[in-house]
């Protein structure tokens, strides 16, 4: 996008750096700059496939609800009760927490 974010399946995202990016990208982030949120209308819905419990903290794999599009994330979650196989969930990414490489 001319204002240098990205639009991608997390929603519209400002990486820390674009090298060189122009035109379609490639974004890079680390799981613990995901944050997970209450879904809202307009965002992409998320639908928890997996959860994995470490001694570090819980492991979410999150799977995107478009019949268009495939796509897992991972996201580290904050211990609490409830995540369960099949909830919705929303997603943000940390301001600065992402970069954008060109394809």
């Amino acid at each position: 996008r001319s204002d240098g974010s990205v639009e991608c399946a997390l929603g519209i995202v400002r990486p820390t750096a674009s090298p060189g990016a122009v035109g379609e990208v490639v974004l890079a982030y680390r799981p613990e700059a995901v944050r997970l949120a209450v879904p809202r209308p307009g965002q992409p819905q998320w639908r928890v496939a997996a959860v994995s419990h470490r001694p570090r903290g819980t492991t979410l794999v999150l799977r995107l609800e478009r019949g268009d599009w495939d796509v897992s994330v991972e996201a580290v979650a904050n211990v609490r009760a409830g995540w369960n196989i099949g909830e919705a969930v929303g997603l943000t990414i940390d301001e600065g927490g992402s970069i954008a490489y060109p394809t």
